[in-house]
């Protein structure tokens, strides 16, 4: 192969792996705010029930609540591990290609949250990323939901 035709080739691919991993972002936050926005939605409707036989109810749908949640954190984690996948293919096309857009984000969102940002001048630019991470963010949304579902559990119970 030429080196014209690999060049083209490696972008092609970079270009794949680049809309595989907004795919895999879109697709964890549509299932997350059907399978999050649901549970809450049921819950809430749940408390609406007046028949003293669905007393439970309640409890029952946080529990499934916290089954969905659950699901959808192990979702966001098995798709973040795939999208790894795809951004290292693309750190390699870009070392091979002499590009440093991958680097650069992956330094920026690593423990220092930052990345120097070198100029043809010779010049340097610092940048900084705040925490936290959308993993982070995942983490701490999939807490404390299931907190507040097993809240909602005992509070049934225990009423």
């Amino acid at each position: 192969m030429s080196n014209e035709n690999r060049t083209k080739a490696l972008l092609k691919e970079y270009e794949i792996a680049a809309q595989f991993n907004v795919h895999q972002d879109q697709l964890n936050w549509q299932v997350g705010s059907i399978l999050v926005g649901g549970s809450i939605a049921a819950v809430a409707l749940s408390f609406s029930v007046s028949n003293s036989q669905l007393k439970l109810a309640p409890a029952l749908v946080s529990a499934a609540g916290i089954v969905a949640v659950l699901s959808w954190f192990l979702l966001v984690r098995r798709n973040r591990g795939l999208s790894g996948v795809a951004t290292s293919r693309m750190k390699a096309i870009e070392a091979e290609l002499g590009l440093q857009f991958e680097c650069h984000l992956w330094t920026a969102a690593g423990p220092r949250g930052q990345t120097t940002i070198p100029f043809p001048n010779g010049g340097v630019e610092v940048k900084k990323v705040p925490k936290p991470t959308g993993f982070e963010s995942v983490i701490f949304l999939t807490v404390g939901i299931i907190a507040v579902l097993i809240a909602i559990v005992f509070y049934v119970l225990l009423t």
